[in-house]
Protein backbone atom coordinates (compact mmCIF):
# COMPACT_ATOMS: atom_id res chain seq x y z
CA UNK A 1 0.00 0.00 0.00
CA UNK A 2 0.96 3.52 -0.92
CA UNK A 3 -0.20 6.26 0.25
CA UNK A 4 0.76 10.29 0.05
CA UNK A 5 -1.62 13.48 1.32
CA UNK A 6 -2.74 16.07 -0.79
CA UNK A 7 -0.59 19.80 -1.23
CA UNK A 8 -2.90 21.21 1.58
CA UNK A 9 -2.75 17.90 3.90
CA UNK A 10 -6.40 17.41 3.97
CA UNK A 11 -6.94 14.40 2.16
CA UNK A 12 -4.45 11.23 2.23
CA UNK A 13 -4.80 9.01 -0.93
CA UNK A 14 -4.36 4.82 -0.96
CA UNK A 15 -3.37 3.12 -3.56
CA UNK A 16 -3.83 -0.55 -2.94
CA UNK A 17 -3.90 -3.22 -5.39
CA UNK A 18 -4.53 -0.92 -8.14
CA UNK A 19 -7.09 1.01 -7.14
CA UNK A 20 -6.89 5.11 -5.25
CA UNK A 21 -8.91 5.18 -2.66
CA UNK A 22 -9.53 8.72 -0.82
CA UNK A 23 -10.07 9.62 2.82
CA UNK A 24 -10.29 13.06 4.91
CA UNK A 25 -7.38 13.87 7.01
CA UNK A 26 -6.01 16.31 9.39
CA UNK A 27 -2.85 16.97 10.79
CA UNK A 28 -2.62 16.35 14.68
CA UNK A 29 -2.39 18.99 17.17
CA UNK A 30 0.73 21.24 17.19
CA UNK A 31 1.92 20.69 13.86
CA UNK A 32 1.18 22.37 10.19
CA UNK A 33 1.48 21.09 6.65
CA UNK A 34 4.45 21.67 5.01
CA UNK A 35 6.75 19.85 2.43
CA UNK A 36 9.61 17.30 3.20
CA UNK A 37 11.80 15.37 0.52
CA UNK A 38 9.18 17.38 -1.91
CA UNK A 39 6.66 15.17 -0.36
CA UNK A 40 3.85 17.60 1.56
CA UNK A 41 3.87 15.91 5.17
CA UNK A 42 2.80 17.33 8.21
CA UNK A 43 5.74 18.75 10.37
CA UNK A 44 5.68 19.53 13.96
CA UNK A 45 5.59 22.63 15.06
CA UNK A 46 8.73 24.65 16.54
CA UNK A 47 9.16 22.95 20.16
CA UNK A 48 8.23 19.94 19.61
CA UNK A 49 8.46 16.54 17.85
CA UNK A 50 7.11 13.31 16.71
CA UNK A 51 6.19 10.53 19.99
CA UNK A 52 7.12 7.83 17.34
CA UNK A 53 9.88 9.12 14.91
CA UNK A 54 9.20 6.29 12.84
CA UNK A 55 5.46 6.85 12.78
CA UNK A 56 4.75 10.28 10.59
CA UNK A 57 1.33 10.09 12.24
CA UNK A 58 1.84 9.74 15.42
CA UNK A 59 1.46 13.20 17.62
CA UNK A 60 3.92 15.57 18.44
CA UNK A 61 4.92 16.61 21.90
CA UNK A 62 6.90 18.75 23.67
CA UNK A 63 10.65 18.71 23.39
CA UNK A 64 11.76 18.34 26.78
CA UNK A 65 15.70 20.10 27.49
CA UNK A 66 17.91 17.70 29.35
CA UNK A 67 19.12 19.96 32.38
CA UNK A 68 23.06 20.15 31.64
CA UNK A 69 24.91 18.03 34.41
CA UNK A 70 22.03 17.94 36.64
CA UNK A 71 20.83 21.21 36.66
CA UNK A 72 17.66 21.90 37.34
CA UNK A 73 15.51 25.19 35.99
CA UNK A 74 12.99 26.34 38.41
CA UNK A 75 9.43 28.15 36.76
CA UNK A 76 10.53 31.61 37.26
CA UNK A 77 13.95 30.76 35.19
CA UNK A 78 15.94 30.12 38.08
CA UNK A 79 18.86 27.72 37.61
CA UNK A 80 19.82 25.15 40.19
CA UNK A 81 23.24 23.45 39.95
CA UNK A 82 23.91 20.36 42.18
CA UNK A 83 26.07 21.01 44.38
CA UNK A 84 29.92 19.43 44.40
Amino acid sequence: MVSYLTDDCTTRKLCLQGQIYTEPHQCTPNSHCGREAGEATCLCNNGFKRANQNDVNSKCVPVKNTPAEGACTDADGTVYKPMS
